[in-house]
């Protein structure tokens, strides 16, 4: 079992008080599809092989240890002092105890930090007002840093800080970051894989004008539950990126937005992740304002509250969307897969969407699958005529085939959706 401190958090491998609850929601249907079909898994045996899962992949690990060689760093005082004597491509590690960190720790290129297992860094007596986080590279060129193994948490602001332009090729895996505003952003080039991140107040974790990034394999959970900054938060958001991926990771039971590119993106990859957004108002995969090109696949995502969306392309364009499996389990304005244009929002357009070879499946009180609709326009019809916008070989799970569950600018049948040329090789399934 994993070791928990005196406020319920995890040390080192895990949080196995939330796997006992993971393991009763999923052994009752609540949260994981099964499969492409849309059905859910409800055998206490695929539950316990999801936690397993889980907990195997994410986090600090026992079997990580620190190399030799390594300088070890014994008191939070005296860190960056030892930093500051040891030249650059030094890799330092941290023993299994607290260190109760005042300030951040800046590294130097090449810079490597492990933690043996149950290493913490908490920053409850934190004294600096610099706007930073555990590790920060703000302010410095610091590039090809690795982060390794650690719990870090109670940071002020961010988990860990690192500036756009100026930092790139950090390696950040197998950690723990929670209770910050935002529990990390990282450079260009840049990888963050395998991390557990958690109850932050604003984001799990973020990127502003990154190239080339990769986040992938990672948890992200209960980020932004305490709603601190309406109208802006969730598990991530991404911000002018270029080329920057987000794969297989596992994000639920956030506040606000699931995987959010957020203006100005291009080269987007969002691929192999799954995506449950359990607070109001939230969009699981969220495309706002971008005119550069972005794929969209292979997800899983189960939508669970109202006024939620699976997939949401908010005046954005050139995004393909397709092989994805979205599961609206109660009633949403938005729906599964949801293609808006705000005319008040000037120089973005929605156009040239390509949604292809998707499975939606509508449960409980759920009603609408798929839709393109506007606002501030007096006629939405070119966005499903002449903008580019399509539909095709998609499949949809419905009670009826009469039923209104899709949306040109209102609800309409299945027989209305076709005869504008969406899903002619479509396919609807009685569920």
């Amino acid at each position: 079992m994993r070791q928990l401190d005196d406020r319920g958090e995890q040390m080192g491998l895990g949080h196995s008080l939330f796997a006992v609850l993971l393991i009763a929601l999923m052994t009752a249907g609540v949260l994981y599809p099964a499969s492409g079909d849309g059905s859910f898994a409800s055998s206490t045996a695929l539950a316990l092989d999801r936690v397993v899962e889980a907990q195997e992949r994410v986090g600090p690990r026992r079997g990580i240890t620190c190399p030799a060689g390594s300088v070890l760093l014994r008191r939070a005082r005296t860190i960056q002092k030892v930093i500051d004597r040891k030249r650059e491509g030094t890799t330092f590690c941290f023993k299994s105890k607290t260190y109760f960190l005042r300030d951040p720790i800046v590294p130097k290129s090449r810079d490597k930090f492990v933690g043996k297992y149950g290493a913490v860094l908490d920053g409850r007596r934190w004294r600096t007002s610099a706007d930073v986080g555990a590790f920060t590279g703000t302010g410095y060129d610091v590039n090809h840093v690795t982060i390794r193994n650690l719990v870090i948490r109670n940071m002020p602001q961010w988990g860990i800080a690192t500036a756009y332009g100026a930092n790139s090729y950090w390696k950040i895996d197998y950690n723990e970051i929670s209770r910050a505003r935002i529990g990390l952003s990282f450079p260009d080039y840049s990888t963050v894989n395998n991390n557990f991140i958690h109850h932050n107040s604003q984001y799990g974790f973020s990127g502003y004008q990154t190239t080339g990034s990769v986040v992938q394999n990672n948890e992200v959970s209960h980020n932004y539950l305490c709603l601190c900054h309406p109208g802006d938060g969730g598990a991530s958001k991404l911000f002018g990126t270029t080329n920057d991926s987000v794969i297989g990771n596992y994000i639920h039971d956030n506040g606000g937005n699931g995987i959010w590119f957020d203006t100005d993106n291009t080269g987007v990859l969002v691929k192999g992740n799954t995506v449950t957004v359990n607070m109001r108002d939230g969009r699981a995969i969220y495309m706002e304002l971008n005119n550069g090109t972005a794929v969209i696949s292979n997800n899983r995502i189960r939508v669970g509250s109202s006024g939620e969306v699976g997939i949401f392309l908010n005046n954005s364009s050139n995004v393909e969307v397709y092989d994805n499996t979205v599961t609206m389990a109660s009633t949403s304005g938005g729906g599964a897969i949801h293609v808006f244009f705000d005319a008040s929002r000037t120089g973005y357009d929605t156009a040239n969407n390509k949604i292809t070879n998707n499975t939606v499946s509508l449960r409980e009180s759920a009603t609408i699958t798929a839709g393109v609709t506007c606002y501030n326009v007096t006629d939405c019809s070119p966005y499903w005529t002449t903008k580019g916008n399509r539909f095709q070989g998609n499949t949809y799970r419905v009670p009826s085939r009469t039923g209104q569950n899709w949306a040109l600018s209102s609800p309409v049948a299945w027989a209305k959706w076709q005869a504008i040329g969406f899903d002619t090789t479509g396919d609807v399934i009685l569920n």
